[in-house]
């Protein structure tokens, strides 16, 4: 399972528009969580699997104006970590990945370096599964529950990686899982 919905409304914390703050939540915590919920008795029920949360560099330290998405994703950083330990046992990894920024619709406006979206993906999946990263892709956008569950059998433990404009990957570490650094791409 990979968690990839976002989005991001430039809104500050302290003067930013509360809605907009309220819409960053919604969908970068809380909507992270409804699928994780939803899908967690899933992959155990087929066997165990992996689930992949896209977070953001922006998790670990805030941007003043990306404030409300900073904290919205700085919050799923913590709920990635809770739920490894209640996942341990079920035969469920759980990653966060931490990219700096990539070149998606929500911020191809911002003038600034950014890693095209098939980079992260190929140093997301291990190298036999780049191939089907379009399959996997198009198992996601299916959303149905087959499709999804036939995604997560595709997705494959994650590694440590970091490109020139800075893309992390948080290994699950649970006992005997040992964190692992692939080095620069």
């Amino acid at each position: 399972l990979i968690n990839n919905a976002g989005i991001l409304t430039f809104a500050q914390i302290l003067d930013g528009d509360r809605a907009r703050l309220d819409d960053e939540m919604r969908v970068n915590y809380f909507g992270t969580l409804d699928v994780v919920r939803a899908f967690a008795p899933i992959v155990e029920a087929n066997g165990g699997g992996s689930i992949v949360n896209m977070l953001t560099l922006i998790a670990l330290g805030s941007l003043p104006a990306m404030g409300g998405y900073s904290a919205a994703k700085a919050a799923s950083l913590s709920m990635t970590q809770a739920l490894r330990a209640q996942l341990t046992g079920r035969g469920i990894t759980i990653h966060g990945v931490f990219p700096g920024a990539v070149d998606t619709d929500m911020i191809r406006a911002v003038d600034m370096p950014k890693t095209p979206a098939a980079d992260v993906v190929t140093a997301v999946l291990d190298e036999p599964l780049v191939k089907k990263a379009v399959v996997l892709d198009a198992l996601l956008r299916k959303q149905s529950p087959f499709a999804l569950v036939r995604a997560v059998e595709l997705a494959q433990e994650v590694l440590v990686s970091v490109d020139d404009v800075g893309l992390h990957v948080e290994r699950d570490r649970a006992p005997g899982h040992e964190r692992t650094a692939r080095g620069r791409r």
